[in-house]
């Protein structure tokens, strides 16, 4: 709000948005901030006027124009009086302001008073008029206007003169709606009129004897048949079409308070009408489906019972008894009323209070002590089967009973205590009785109690705790409530699981269940309406209250209430007020619902996207015109987003709930936990495209459509797409370059490698040479080792073949021996039996076993001792076991042979031979040795004629037949 607060007009956007016309310019106002509009700073704007499609006009002194968004969507005023031809510039103060349809209406006041139209182009036209312009209005959608002449009416271009009544044109028109039957009902400076043709009939002296000098200086409808007049002095008056004063709302009125002039009233599309007076501007609610009558705040405590007594409604409150005085609608308290009040007990005496003490407040106006001790009576019930009695509750006694008495001649009665009941010692309330006598109770609404009275009062009887054997389900916490109430003849019960109904006939209570479509909330407390119809209050705030409404005899409907507002005054009280039409609640409160209200329930609030500014307090949006979307530089990393929803209605507190969610697509995974603040700042934002959301929502949790703001963060140079094409080029380039530096390194390796290559190929193909001549060499080798196997089978061939030429040789000479040379004969007999041996075997074999060579061995021996006689000594030692072991043929005569050729030769006389068969684990041992003397290998053996083959081909024998086979030479 500005600085001086004196305000002059108010309109109403479609959008829910509030322009206010003060001396300080126009201010526009969104539900959560006021923002003065940019080109009227320091203008005194008197009328401001909004057009269906939203098109803002306004006029002030020396001033008309309107409001449009610049580029970035800042709304900013447009001067239209240098559109108008100089002799009608000087437009004075521009009082007057009208709409039909899109165009917009001016009467100026300047030199040349004139009539401007503004029509949806906004092309300027200009009518001129003789005398100054006092009201003009709009009437069968077409623009009228009143001077000192008359009233005139433009039409195709032209004004036109209509017949009007005389008040009319002295008193001017404040401002005018329409009526029933073809009439019209005008607010003029002296009050309400109502006019028909020719005539316009002040409906109400009351009005003018109440203005008392005053004026009125504006009016609108609040319902139907109740109209709101604003005066110069006198505040606010709410007058129906008789004319009669329904309130006064005046300078410091606690309702609606005003300062001042009345400058104009507004009703908005939810049954509030916004005040603007020289103290500021206030927003009023005067109809709709509940009205607030005390707030918590001015309550100072709680309502605890309501009560009608001669056609006045009581509240009984923990502050005292409240009156309200159908005159104004309002709640007084009654300082006869007592401290305290928790029941009200309309009687023939009087009505019975029962709260700090118990007392009787007679009708006119005495109060009559019925008990005076301050028990804190809690509840007080009259009995219907003994009507002069009556049972009262307190907090330490527990039950009283009271009568009522004649005490004198003329027979009045009165209230007198009679007696307490000692079996109950503990508050009971509320009390029912039931149509069998049965008194109900509850101990302070935690637990259901009954006593029987079913016939009469007794003293003696005993509380009767009531739960799970009689039906009703036992609290699972003790914290949980009970509420009871008698309804349709039954007395009934609300807990934490639903309503239950008692049944007289089985003594028990069961779920009721005449009720259709009774959901399964917990409705903790019901109060029976006048109709029939049952009221249900939910113990959750958040929860609309519902109706169980009568559709037959024993049938109920259950429905859903809209939710007022007023759901946090938590009733414990409701009070059926068939005078109003209405019903009463209170506790946190006190307000009133009317029973059958038809008008239509506020929409959800609609959140808009207000204003978007960077960091640097650039404006990205202003929040006017066609949301066109954003663009942040590249160094515009940060932006706040501010928000709002224009939404007016309260709860029961007077407080507006709106709370907001948000989330922007593409930083935000999820939407925001809903709160009250309304702007949300974003910092570090990437390069790229955005979508900021927001949604509102009232305290009902209705929540309204989305608001979208969609922008985008431009990326530095560096990351433009020129940009990246020049990278592109230079990573091109410098690809390039890479791959001729890479292609001459490529090329100098590829030199390296091919004089490696080279040098590893020459060094291959020597290795290839080297190998090869390994490979001929092992096959030289092979060839040199198959040379002497077949060496050596030639070699045992030879020795074959040898002794074969031997045997015909010998045979041939042992023939032609002399008889008598019997020692030749049997040498070469014997060389003859070695030959067949050696020549004629069974087999072609190449082994033969130990016993065999031996045996072999023995006849080739034996020529030898024939030869050297007894200087030739041969020992032969072989264990049995070994002379099956195989061998090869002739391998031990070699060794012998050399044995005797060498011994002979070292030996000066003897010569003696061994042969020796050992075992050597798998394997045997062959030793051959003689007596002869060892000669080194590096010396000189003596000269014996030799092959030199023998001991050769026995090596290569043994390797041939087993490769571990070894000949040793040892000498000793």
């Amino acid at each position: 709000m500005p600085t001086n607060p004196h305000t002059r007009a108010v309109a109403l956007h479609p959008a829910g948005l509030v322009y206010v016309g003060t001396i300080e310019g126009l201010i526009e106002y969104d539900g959560v901030s006021w923002r003065l509009i940019r080109g009227t700073e320091g203008m005194i704007v008197h009328n401001v006027a909004v057009t269906a499609s939203g098109r803002v006009f306004f006029s002030g002194a020396g001033v008309f124009g309107l409001l449009e968004p610049d580029p970035h969507g800042i709304l900013v005023a447009r001067l239209l009086q240098g559109d108008l031809p100089a002799a009608y510039r000087e437009v004075g103060h521009v009082l007057h302001l009208v709409l039909t349809g899109e165009d917009a209406w001016f009467a100026t006041q300047g030199l040349r008073p004139a009539i401007v139209r503004v029509d949806v182009r906004d092309r300027v036209t200009v009518m001129p008029i003789d005398g100054g312009c006092t009201s003009l209005f709009t009437h069968d959608g077409r623009p009228y206007f009143v001077t000192r002449a008359g009233v005139w009416r433009i039409e195709a271009g032209a004004t036109r003169p209509v017949p009007a009544s005389g008040a009319v044109r002295t008193a001017g028109i404040v401002s005018l709606w329409p009526g029933a039957n073809g009439a019209t009902w005008i607010v003029c400076a002296d009050g309400l009129h109502n006019w028909i043709g020719d005539a316009a009939r002040l409906v109400s002296e009351e009005v003018r004897n109440a203005l008392a000098g005053d004026r009125v200086t504006a009016g609108c409808p609040v319902r139907n048949g109740v109209f709101l007049l604003g005066t110069d002095a006198n505040g606010l008056l709410l007058v129906n079409t008789a004319g009669h004063i329904l309130s006064r709302y005046g300078r410091d009125d606690r309702y609606v308070p005003t300062s001042g002039k009345i400058s104009s009233l507004t009703p908005d599309r939810d049954g509030g009408v916004w005040i603007t007076h020289y103290g500021g501007v206030i927003r009023a609610q005067f109809d709709g489906p509940t009205s607030l009558h005390v707030s918590p705040s001015d309550l100072h405590g709680r309502v605890e019972a309501f009560a009608f007594y001669q056609g006045h409604l009581y509240a009984a409150t923990t502050t005292g008894v409240l009156a309200r005085d159908e005159a104004n609608g309002r709640f007084t308290l009654l300082p006869q009323g007592g401290m305290d009040a928790w029941a009200l007990v309309p009687t023939e005496d009087g009505l019975i209070v029962a709260g700090d003490n118990l007392r009787l407040l007679k009708s006119d106006g005495r109060v009559e002590m019925i008990d005076e001790r301050r028990l804190g009576f809690r509840a007080a019930l009259r009995l219907r089967r003994e009507p002069d009695r009556l049972v009262a509750s307190t907090g330490p006694d527990g039950l009283l009973l009271l009568y009522r008495q004649e005490t004198g001649s003329d027979g009045t009665r009165h209230w007198r205590f009679e007696a307490e009941v000692p079996g109950v010692r503990m508050p009971l309330y509320p009390l029912v009785e039931d149509e069998a006598g049965w008194l109900w109770g509850t101990r302070n609404r935690l637990e259901l109690v009954r006593l029987d009275w079913r016939g009469g009062v007794r003293l003696d009887a005993k509380p009767e705790r009531i739960g799970p054997e009689r039906g009703l389900p036992e609290a699972e916490k003790p914290t949980f409530r009970v509420w009871i109430f008698a309804w349709n003849g039954s007395v009934e019960a609300c807990n934490w699981q639903g309503i239950w109904r008692h049944d007289p006939a089985t003594d028990l209570f069961r779920a009721e269940d005449r009720i259709a479509g009774l959901d399964p909330s917990r409705w903790s407390r019901a109060f029976p309406l006048a109709d029939g119809s049952l009221w249900m209050a939910n113990t959750r705030i958040e929860d609309a209250a519902a109706l169980a409404r009568r559709t037959g005899p024993d049938a109920w409907r259950f429905e859903t209430l809209p939710r007022n507002g007023l759901e946090s005054i938590r009733p414990t009280a409701v009070g059926d007020d068939p005078a109003a039409d209405a019903w009463w609640i209170g506790y946190l409160g006190i307000a009133a619902t009317k029973k059958d209200w038809h008008g239509a329930i506020p929409p959800p609030p609609t959140a808009f996207v207000r204003r978007v500014e960077t960091a640097a307090g650039r404006v990205v949006w202003g929040g006017a015109g066609k949301v066109p979307g954003g663009t942040l530089g590249p160094n515009e990393k940060s932006v706040r987003f501010s928000f709002a929803a224009p939404f007016f209605q309260t709860d029961g507190n007077g407080r507006v709930n709106v709370t907001y969610r948000t989330r922007l697509d593409g930083i935000d995974s999820d939407w925001s936990a809903w709160g009250d603040g309304a702007r949300r700042d974003y910092s570090s934002l990437p390069p790229g495209a955005f979508r900021f959301r927001v949604q509102a929502r009232d305290d009902a949790g209705r929540a309204g459509s989305e608001a979208v703001f969609a922008f985008t963060r431009l990326a530095p140079w560096w990351r433009k797409p020129w940009a990246w094409c020049g990278y592109a080029l230079l990573g091109a380039a410098g690809i390039g370059g890479i791959v001729h530096l890479r292609t001459l390194q490529l090329r100098g390796r590829a030199e390296v490698l091919e004089k490696v290559v080279a040098e590893r190929t020459a060094t291959l193909l020597l290795q290839n040479e080297e190998l090869a001549r390994l490979h001929k060499l092992e096959l030289d080798q092979k060839t040199a080792a198959r040379l002497a196997e077949e060496q050596a089978r030639l070699e045992t061939l030879r020795y074959q073949l040898n002794p074969h030429f031997l045997f015909n040789a010998l045979a041939s000479l042992n023939a032609t021996l002399p008889a008598n040379a019997g020692a030749a004969r049997s040498m070469l007999t014997r060389l003859s039996e070695f030959c067949r041996t050696t020549l004629y075997r069974d087999d072609e074999r190449e082994r033969t076993t130990v016993g065999e060579e031996l045996r072999q061995l023995g006849a080739y021996l034996e020529i030898e001792k024939t030869r050297w006689g007894d200087r030739l000594e041969i020992m032969i030692d072989c264990p049995t076991e070994l002379e099956k072991m195989p061998l090869p043929h002739f391998l031990l005569l070699p060794l012998v042979e050399n044995a005797i050729k060498y011994g002979h030769a070292t030996s000066e006389d003897r010569i003696g031979v061994r042969i020796e068969v050992r075992r050597a684990g798998d394997a045997i041992d062959l030793l051959v040795s003689n007596t002869g003397l060892w000669i080194e290998p590096d010396g000189k053996p003596p000269e014996l004629p030799s092959l030199g083959i023998g001991l050769k081909n026995l090596r290569e024998r043994l390797a041939r037949y087993q490769a571990r086979a070894c000949v040793r030479r040892q000498g000793t």
